[in-house]
């Protein structure tokens, strides 16, 4: 039972890295389409959109080996920081890596959907204002459509994080429970998560970012003759308040529940 149970990991894991690098090789290839568009091709945003929606589902899917390659160059930063706790952390979140790969799914693709889609938009309509042209009704629908597919995104992100979170961190009860019994305060307790949640949201708006300026790119040089939009820093840095703020106060808050059990009755629960 156990080979078998091993058997079948190992292939969810081959198709599931066979799955994450045709995303990115068909997203790659959709993101760079854009430069054999015209500036005026009504399609032109429809490659680098999907294709940086691919990019973010490819990275989605790595997210387990993504993480642990980030853990292996942040853990000298992170030991010089925080000190023993940081070392603590780095080695927790390695162990954990499969189990925190669902955080960093919906970090991943709302930061790189939400970003792609709402800058590319806003390169649109800033080509449309500087040509002297009014917005047509269909350019108005497809402004609206953007707007509903990003919002769809954002909610179902949003509530696949925060449960995802929430699960994660109840399920910690006895390790938190452990780690008070062994001397640590709940504010140690509280601040391993925070790190925690520091490098999560770090390593999902990167390679988040890195999907969506894939995307990005291409079209504001077609549409436009410029790289980014003008409101390319302001559209990013609300995407990642957004997903900051889901991250750190559904894992702390939850974790500040967990803590108000006595750590006694919290090991002798969950074992």
């Amino acid at each position: 039972a156990t080979r078998n149970a091993a058997g079948m990991r190992q292939g969810r894991g081959r198709a599931r890295k066979f799955a994450a690098w045709g995303a990115l090789a068909v997203g790659a290839a959709g993101v760079l389409s854009t430069f054999a568009m015209k500036a005026t091709d009504a399609a032109l945003m429809a490659a680098p959109a999907y294709g940086a929606i691919l990019l973010s589902v490819g990275f989605a899917l790595l997210s387990p080996a993504l993480l642990r390659a980030l853990l292996d160059r942040a853990e000298p930063l992170l030991t010089a920081l925080t000190g023993a706790s940081g070392y603590l952390t780095v080695r927790n979140m390695r162990q954990r890596a499969e189990q925190l790969s669902g955080v960093l799914m919906p970090l991943i693709l709302f930061t790189g959907m939400a970003t792609a889609t709402l800058c590319m938009q806003a390169a649109e309509n800033d080509a449309i204002k500087s040509s002297g042209l009014a917005e047509s009704v269909e350019d108005k629908n497809l402004e609206t459509l953007n707007f509903v597919v990003v919002g769809i995104i954002v909610v179902f992100a949003c509530v696949m994080l925060v449960n995802t979170l929430y699960a994660a961190t109840s399920y910690r009860v006895r390790e938190f429970g452990q780690q008070r019994l062994a001397g640590a305060t709940p504010g140690q307790v509280l601040g391993t998560v925070a790190v925690e949640s520091l490098v999560l949201t770090v390593t999902g708006v990167f390679f988040g970012t890195v999907a969506g300026l894939a995307g990005i790119v291409p079209f504001t040089t077609v549409r436009t003759d410029s790289i980014l939009p003008g409101q390319g820093l302001g559209i990013w840095l609300t995407v990642v308040a957004l997903a900051a703020t889901a991250t750190f106060v559904t894992s702390l808050g939850t974790a500040r529940r967990t803590l108000r059990v006595r750590a006694v009755d919290a090991v002798a629960i969950a074992a």
